[in-house]
């Protein structure tokens, strides 16, 4: 497992890849890649807190991919707004 943490204004966000077996009954053949990431306020890294698991993509059609194709940088260091609107989703999933 891969794991990378970065922080952005207000947001510590980790970054982890695993590379499993695309079949499990054969734990030797083919190797996918899964990438996870977690999105947490800025010093609550630590903290014990429950998990919200969302799965992008589905049967039929692929995810969007974290990376910037043209510069190999992750999605978010191209595009605040995106942050920008994370931040505000968070904000609003942290009140009562």
């Amino acid at each position: 497992m891969k794991t990378a943490t970065r922080h952005l204004p207000g947001l510590a966000l980790t970054d982890h890849t695993f590379t499993l077996p695309l079949d499990y009954a054969r734990p030797d053949g083919e190797q996918i890649e899964v990438f996870a990431r977690e999105v947490v306020a800025a010093g609550r890294e630590e903290a014990q807190l429950p998990w919200l698991v969302f799965f992008q993509g589905g049967p039929g059609f692929a995810s969007p991919r974290p990376m910037d194709k043209r510069s190999n940088h992750l999605y978010y260091e191209r595009y605040p707004e995106d942050v920008e609107h994370a931040q505000a989703v968070v904000s609003y999933l942290s009140h009562p």
